[in-house]
């Protein structure tokens, strides 16, 4: 997969209603929650495409932390996410390429997904992520942050008549009229 694949940024509207894009009700602690109350002209938006939401969450990272690597997606090896971050202007998202065999692990929402430690992969791609993008994350992955918090609101699209994830390049043909002119 060509590193210049994993990340692109598109024009469309947040998710979530603007009170869960408060940084300041956030603490020093990573924060992992799923989202409830999601815009119905969003919800609307993906059933345009025949798209509907899978899952909608929150990752939030206080200043010079990380996330595990890791990939999502449980089984799928190629899924695409929406994401919107606020804050973290000097956060990067990295992509690795696996050395090793995952370790299977749950989130703290009950969620699977595969973990990988820093000497079992290999840095392929690290950008910024806009506000939106849409990410390749059925690889390693994962979010550093420096001297600033970052808030990512993220949903997992699932294809409406067959209720599957949908992979990164499919979603790209899907978001192609709402991609950044910047790409």
């Amino acid at each position: 997969m060509e590193k210049d694949s994993l990340c692109i940024d598109l024009n469309i509207p947040p998710p979530a209603k603007s009170n869960v894009l408060n940084l300041d009700s956030f603490g020093d602690d990573i924060v992992h929650k799923k989202i409830l109350d999601i815009d119905q002209n969003f919800q609307k938006l993906l059933y345009k495409l025949r798209l509907k939401i899978r899952l909608a969450e929150i990752f939030y990272l206080p200043p010079h932390r990380h996330l595990k690597i890791h990939e999502d997606g449980g089984e799928y090896e190629d899924v695409a996410k929406l994401n919107w971050v606020i804050g973290g202007e000097d956060s990067l998202m990295h992509w690795y390429q696996s050395t090793k065999d995952p370790v299977w692990q749950k989130t703290a929402l009950g969620i699977w997904y595969r973990s990988y430690s820093k000497t079992d992969v290999k840095r392929i791609h690290s950008q910024k992520i806009g506000f939106p993008s849409l990410v390749q994350v059925g690889i390693p992955h994962n979010v550093t942050t420096q001297n600033s918090n970052r808030l990512c609101i993220s949903i997992m699209p699932e294809d409406l008549e067959s209720g599957n994830l949908v992979e990164f390049e499919r979603c790209l043909n899907i978001f192609k009229n709402y991609m950044s002119l910047s790409n």
